[in-house]
């Protein structure tokens, strides 16, 4: 990644903080989704918002009262997805319900869909099957912005430290924007995947079940129109905005020109990401995993290697700072076929059941 020096030995004392606590970042990470898939969208929010506080006090604390400067930041952050973990299983195991319930506080009755208990943890050959087939896509959808990210830095190596700060400056401002868009992809998930197991649900009636299939067409196109009108926000913002992101990010003379130059070319792509982050979540959420996998890894393995290769010869730099805007923009022609070949399966569907009302 380039990194030598004092930010080579910064790096290295912060990653090796960081990897010894993998377990609870995972366990961090893997829990949220859970309360909010038990209609706890709410306390999910809440946790990880007090998660958040917790690590910017624990930052201040760390390194202004005990001056342990990256390793203090490490713990910090550590402390703070150990808090969430711990939150997470209390609320998922019903502790805090039975405790707001005794303290006669509001929400008490809003207990958990399906409770854990200790019996629940065993090994079921079956269930990891399909947890890890189904998995495989959110994973990709995670591990897919460090891969870009690895790529990009790569590519600006060639063309000196100038190219390299002004890509950092993109990641710290764009690549921030774009964690919003997949925010309304997460948020379309788990309501797609309880619409699609109703139209599959083979007790139900005909007619519910073409109910159903509505109701995957409904919240499919406003999580797609959301995602349109954030996109094009985001993008306007950042037009309006970016003089003002070297300074603001310490950056000075030719790296603040490099900079601004750079987020002004690559701000496009936040037009055409939010569409992208919709079909990976929509897909993996309606059992189509075959398009959500090759919308995930086609870009990562293939899209943006291939990009990165060709046109940084034809436009220098500038060939980096457009990689992103074409991918996606290429991304969204593929989304739109899958679209429309998924729309046709389900009117055929929705045809067959209407035969049987």
């Amino acid at each position: 990644m380039g990194a030598s020096g004092n930010l080579l030995t910064a790096a290295e004392q912060y990653g090796r903080i960081m990897i010894a606590g993998g377990v609870i970042q995972v366990l961090s990470c893997g829990l949220a989704p859970i309360l909010r898939n038990e209609n706890r969208q709410v306390g999910a929010m809440t946790i990880m918002v007090l998660g958040f506080l917790f690590n910017l006090t624990m930052d201040f604390v760390l390194l202004y009262f005990f001056h342990l400067g990256i390793g203090g930041a490490a713990l910090a952050s550590l402390g703070a997805q150990l808090l969430t973990t711990a939150l997470c299983f209390l609320t998922l195991f019903g502790v805090t319900d039975r405790l707001r319930a005794r303290l006669g506080l509001p929400g008490s009755a809003g207990t958990s869909l399906c409770p854990l208990h200790r019996e629940q943890f065993v090994f079921e050959k079956d269930c990891w099957k399909r947890i890890f087939s189904i998995g495989i896509s959110p994973f990709g959808i995670s591990l897919t912005p460090s891969l870009l990210i690895l790529y990009h830095n790569i590519a600006c190596l060639n063309y000196g430290d100038l190219a390299v700060s002004a890509y950092a400056l993109i990641s710290s401002t764009i690549g921030s924007y774009r964690i919003l868009l997949i925010g309304v992809a997460e948020g379309m998930q788990p309501l797609a995947s309880k619409a699609y197991g109703a139209s599959q649900n083979g007790n139900a009636t005909p007619a519910e079940r073409i109910a159903a299939y509505d109701e995957i067409r409904h919240i499919r196109n406003k999580a797609i129109r959301t995602a349109i009108a954030a996109s094009v926000l985001l993008f306007l913002f950042t037009i309006a905005t970016a003089s003002f992101y070297p300074a603001l990010y310490g950056y000075q003379g030719d790296a603040a020109a490099a900079g601004y130059h750079a987020v002004m070319l690559t701000a496009a792509q936040l037009i055409f990401t939010g569409i992208v982050r919709v079909t990976n979540s929509f897909f993996y959420a309606v059992g189509k995993n075959r398009y959500s996998l090759f919308m995930i890894y086609f870009d990562p393995l293939c899209l943006t290697p291939a990009a990165l290769a060709v046109l940084p010869h034809f436009f220098g730099t500038d060939g980096i700072w457009l990689t992103a805007v074409i991918t996606q923009f290429l991304l969204n022609l593929v989304a739109a076929g899958m679209f429309v070949r998924h729309n046709a399966q389900m009117k055929r569907e929705q045809a067959a059941l209407t035969k049987g009302v």
